[in-house]
């Protein structure tokens, strides 16, 4: 039941939170596809996009400290980075189009390179192969890690 509890919590703050500005330097995140990043993550490392979404410093919704608590985490301040780097302040909503080769095989295939959509994939898909590379570092207790510790 507390499981249930969670994850309806977390969905909750998703949605309520998808506006929310970053911490870094990187642009507010805005509306994502978040979906397409979900579908991205699973395929890469077979967990749920929810396992990151309140994890360590940096993995959710807001980002917070300078140091990740892990591989993982450090992915996820990678990501924003990555966004951070789109010279856009706020991200729109944007679909992209992929396609892979494989379970953990994926390449964007937005035909403009220059587009906010072709660039939003890459970071996707860098976070998902990030995530994979750094699968074994995930340490359930950064899971609902307590953001005062990031500081």
């Amino acid at each position: 039941m507390r499981g249930l509890f969670l994850i309806a919590l977390t969905l909750i703050g998703i949605h309520w939170g998808s506006s929310l500005g970053n911490e870094l330097e990187a642009p507010e995140r805005g509306k994502r596809n978040a979906h397409q990043l979900c579908t991205l993550i699973f395929r890469y490392t077979r967990r749920g996009c929810l396992a990151y979404s309140a994890y360590g410093c940096f993995c959710g919704l807001r980002s917070w400290g300078s140091d990740p608590v892990d591989g993982s985490d450090s992915c996820c301040k990678q990501h924003d980075r990555c966004f951070g780097n789109l010279g856009v302040r706020n991200v729109p909503l944007v679909t992209y189009s992929y396609d892979c080769n494989g379970p953990a095989s994926c390449y964007c295939t937005n035909e403009d390179r220059s587009s906010v959509k072709y660039k939003s994939c890459l970071c996707d898909i860098e976070l998902a192969s990030c995530l994979k590379r750094n699968k074994d570092s995930y340490n359930r207790r950064y899971f609902w890690y307590r953001r005062s510790n990031c500081e």
